[in-house]
Protein backbone atom coordinates (compact mmCIF):
# COMPACT_ATOMS: atom_id res chain seq x y z
CA UNK A 1 0.00 0.00 0.00
CA UNK A 2 2.77 2.47 1.18
CA UNK A 3 4.62 1.85 -2.06
CA UNK A 4 1.68 1.97 -4.36
CA UNK A 5 0.80 5.27 -2.68
CA UNK A 6 4.44 6.54 -3.19
CA UNK A 7 3.88 5.50 -6.94
CA UNK A 8 0.53 7.66 -7.53
CA UNK A 9 2.36 10.75 -5.96
CA UNK A 10 5.21 11.10 -7.90
CA UNK A 11 3.75 10.37 -10.64
CA UNK A 12 0.93 13.71 -9.97
CA UNK A 13 4.10 15.31 -9.04
CA UNK A 14 5.55 14.66 -12.60
CA UNK A 15 1.96 14.96 -14.49
CA UNK A 16 1.81 18.42 -13.01
CA UNK A 17 5.12 19.30 -13.54
CA UNK A 18 5.07 18.59 -17.61
CA UNK A 19 1.10 20.44 -17.72
CA UNK A 20 2.94 23.96 -15.90
CA UNK A 21 6.08 23.24 -18.44
CA UNK A 22 3.55 23.07 -21.61
CA UNK A 23 1.58 26.01 -20.14
CA UNK A 24 5.23 27.99 -20.41
CA UNK A 25 6.29 26.86 -23.56
CA UNK A 26 2.82 27.72 -24.93
CA UNK A 27 3.51 31.17 -23.63
CA UNK A 28 6.60 31.34 -24.89
CA UNK A 29 5.91 30.45 -28.35
CA UNK A 30 3.17 33.09 -28.68
CA UNK A 31 5.58 35.83 -27.55
CA UNK A 32 7.95 34.79 -29.91
CA UNK A 33 5.38 35.24 -32.17
CA UNK A 34 4.17 38.54 -32.01
CA UNK A 35 5.01 41.96 -30.36
CA UNK A 36 1.61 43.30 -29.56
CA UNK A 37 1.97 43.12 -25.69
CA UNK A 38 4.05 45.79 -24.07
CA UNK A 39 4.53 47.01 -20.57
CA UNK A 40 4.22 50.71 -20.75
CA UNK A 41 7.12 51.60 -19.59
CA UNK A 42 9.01 48.95 -21.15
CA UNK A 43 11.55 48.75 -18.09
CA UNK A 44 13.57 45.77 -19.67
CA UNK A 45 13.38 43.48 -22.67
CA UNK A 46 11.98 40.59 -22.43
CA UNK A 47 14.56 37.31 -21.41
CA UNK A 48 15.04 35.00 -24.60
CA UNK A 49 13.48 32.09 -22.63
CA UNK A 50 11.33 31.79 -19.31
CA UNK A 51 12.80 28.80 -17.22
CA UNK A 52 11.01 25.70 -17.35
CA UNK A 53 12.21 24.07 -14.09
CA UNK A 54 10.01 21.15 -13.09
CA UNK A 55 7.11 22.69 -10.59
CA UNK A 56 7.29 21.76 -6.94
CA UNK A 57 3.98 21.08 -5.31
CA UNK A 58 5.81 19.21 -2.31
CA UNK A 59 3.93 21.89 -0.34
CA UNK A 60 0.57 21.56 -2.23
CA UNK A 61 -2.41 20.23 -0.06
CA UNK A 62 -3.47 17.13 -1.74
CA UNK A 63 -6.48 18.61 -3.20
CA UNK A 64 -4.55 21.16 -4.52
CA UNK A 65 -2.54 19.00 -6.79
CA UNK A 66 -5.60 17.15 -7.89
CA UNK A 67 -7.32 20.43 -9.09
CA UNK A 68 -3.85 21.80 -10.88
CA UNK A 69 -3.74 17.97 -12.52
CA UNK A 70 -7.79 17.95 -13.58
CA UNK A 71 -7.57 22.02 -14.86
CA UNK A 72 -3.79 22.25 -16.45
CA UNK A 73 -3.55 21.63 -20.01
CA UNK A 74 -1.39 22.12 -22.90
CA UNK A 75 -3.79 24.82 -24.46
CA UNK A 76 -3.42 26.87 -21.75
CA UNK A 77 -1.90 30.63 -22.78
CA UNK A 78 -1.22 32.75 -19.74
CA UNK A 79 -1.04 36.23 -19.89
CA UNK A 80 2.06 36.44 -17.87
CA UNK A 81 4.97 34.53 -16.30
CA UNK A 82 5.62 35.79 -12.44
CA UNK A 83 8.72 34.81 -11.26
CA UNK A 84 10.09 35.57 -7.09
CA UNK A 85 13.71 34.09 -7.46
CA UNK A 86 14.49 34.46 -3.66
CA UNK A 87 11.85 31.78 -2.75
CA UNK A 88 11.93 29.38 -6.55
CA UNK A 89 8.36 30.70 -7.44
CA UNK A 90 7.77 30.44 -11.18
CA UNK A 91 3.89 30.61 -12.16
CA UNK A 92 1.38 30.79 -15.46
CA UNK A 93 -0.88 34.16 -14.46
CA UNK A 94 -4.01 34.34 -16.43
CA UNK A 95 -6.69 36.88 -16.52
CA UNK A 96 -9.60 36.85 -14.59
CA UNK A 97 -9.44 34.92 -10.81
CA UNK A 98 -11.79 32.09 -11.75
CA UNK A 99 -11.79 28.88 -9.86
CA UNK A 100 -10.50 27.16 -13.30
CA UNK A 101 -7.85 29.85 -13.74
CA UNK A 102 -7.08 29.96 -9.39
CA UNK A 103 -7.06 25.97 -10.03
CA UNK A 104 -3.82 26.40 -13.12
CA UNK A 105 -2.00 29.02 -11.56
CA UNK A 106 -2.41 32.38 -10.48
CA UNK A 107 -4.91 34.92 -11.61
CA UNK A 108 -5.26 38.89 -12.28
CA UNK A 109 -7.54 39.90 -9.77
CA UNK A 110 -10.76 41.91 -12.18
CA UNK A 111 -10.52 46.20 -11.66
CA UNK A 112 -6.56 46.31 -11.30
CA UNK A 113 -4.47 47.35 -13.57
CA UNK A 114 -4.04 45.38 -16.72
CA UNK A 115 -1.10 44.18 -17.93
CA UNK A 116 0.31 46.76 -20.22
CA UNK A 117 -0.69 49.29 -18.01
CA UNK A 118 1.09 51.47 -15.73
CA UNK A 119 -0.91 50.84 -12.04
CA UNK A 120 -1.32 48.78 -9.59
CA UNK A 121 -1.69 44.99 -10.46
CA UNK A 122 -3.78 42.35 -8.35
CA UNK A 123 -2.62 39.21 -8.57
CA UNK A 124 -4.25 36.32 -6.53
CA UNK A 125 -3.50 32.54 -5.68
CA UNK A 126 -4.38 30.14 -3.66
CA UNK A 127 -2.62 29.51 -0.17
CA UNK A 128 -2.33 26.14 -0.30
CA UNK A 129 -0.66 25.93 -4.19
CA UNK A 130 1.45 28.38 -5.81
CA UNK A 131 1.55 31.17 -3.63
CA UNK A 132 2.55 29.05 -0.46
CA UNK A 133 5.76 29.71 -0.67
CA UNK A 134 5.17 33.22 -0.62
CA UNK A 135 5.38 32.70 3.57
CA UNK A 136 8.91 33.34 2.94
CA UNK A 137 9.03 35.98 1.28
CA UNK A 138 10.71 38.96 2.47
CA UNK A 139 11.08 43.12 2.12
CA UNK A 140 13.52 43.53 -0.48
CA UNK A 141 12.65 40.40 -2.76
CA UNK A 142 12.59 40.68 -6.28
CA UNK A 143 9.23 39.90 -8.24
CA UNK A 144 9.53 39.60 -12.11
CA UNK A 145 6.83 40.16 -14.64
CA UNK A 146 7.44 39.01 -18.09
CA UNK A 147 4.74 39.63 -20.57
CA UNK A 148 5.24 38.47 -24.51
CA UNK A 149 7.45 40.92 -25.05
CA UNK A 150 8.32 42.91 -22.55
CA UNK A 151 9.52 42.20 -18.67
CA UNK A 152 8.73 44.48 -15.66
CA UNK A 153 11.19 44.29 -12.06
CA UNK A 154 9.72 44.63 -8.73
CA UNK A 155 10.64 45.30 -5.72
CA UNK A 156 8.70 44.07 -2.56
CA UNK A 157 7.87 47.24 -0.35
CA UNK A 158 5.81 45.97 1.99
CA UNK A 159 4.40 42.78 3.50
CA UNK A 160 0.78 43.15 5.02
CA UNK A 161 -1.59 40.94 6.79
CA UNK A 162 -5.21 42.14 6.65
CA UNK A 163 -9.04 41.33 6.90
CA UNK A 164 -10.85 40.36 3.98
CA UNK A 165 -12.98 42.95 3.85
CA UNK A 166 -9.70 45.28 4.05
CA UNK A 167 -10.02 45.92 -0.75
CA UNK A 168 -7.56 49.04 0.22
CA UNK A 169 -4.67 47.26 -1.09
CA UNK A 170 -6.06 46.54 -4.57
CA UNK A 171 -6.76 50.72 -4.81
CA UNK A 172 -4.83 52.61 -8.23
CA UNK A 173 -1.48 53.58 -7.60
CA UNK A 174 -0.06 56.48 -9.73
CA UNK A 175 3.22 54.27 -10.28
CA UNK A 176 4.10 50.79 -11.14
CA UNK A 177 3.07 48.73 -8.74
CA UNK A 178 1.97 45.16 -8.03
CA UNK A 179 0.13 43.38 -5.55
CA UNK A 180 -0.18 39.76 -4.84
CA UNK A 181 -2.82 37.88 -2.77
CA UNK A 182 -3.40 34.94 -0.84
CA UNK A 183 -4.97 33.71 1.90
CA UNK A 184 -3.60 33.79 5.75
CA UNK A 185 -3.01 31.34 7.19
CA UNK A 186 -0.70 29.26 5.23
CA UNK A 187 -1.70 26.61 6.90
CA UNK A 188 -5.67 26.71 8.23
CA UNK A 189 -8.12 24.06 8.04
CA UNK A 190 -10.75 25.04 6.65
CA UNK A 191 -11.76 28.37 5.13
CA UNK A 192 -8.47 31.31 6.11
CA UNK A 193 -9.56 34.08 8.06
CA UNK A 194 -7.41 36.55 6.69
CA UNK A 195 -5.25 37.74 3.82
CA UNK A 196 -1.95 38.16 3.09
CA UNK A 197 -0.44 40.74 0.97
CA UNK A 198 2.94 41.37 -0.75
CA UNK A 199 3.29 44.77 -2.01
CA UNK A 200 6.21 45.68 -4.77
CA UNK A 201 7.23 48.72 -6.93
CA UNK A 202 8.50 48.94 -10.34
CA UNK A 203 12.66 49.05 -10.16
CA UNK A 204 12.32 51.60 -13.13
Amino acid sequence: MGIATLAVYFGTQYSNGQARQRSIAVFEEARASTQSFSFTPIAQPAPASISRQSIDTSLWSPQRRAAYAKHASAQDLPEAILRVPSIGLVVPVFEGTSEHNLSRGAARIEGTARFGESGNIGIAAHRDGFFRTLKDIEVGSTLVLDGLNARRVYQVAEIRIVEPSDISVLKPTGSASITLVTCYPFYFVGPAPRRFIVRGRATG
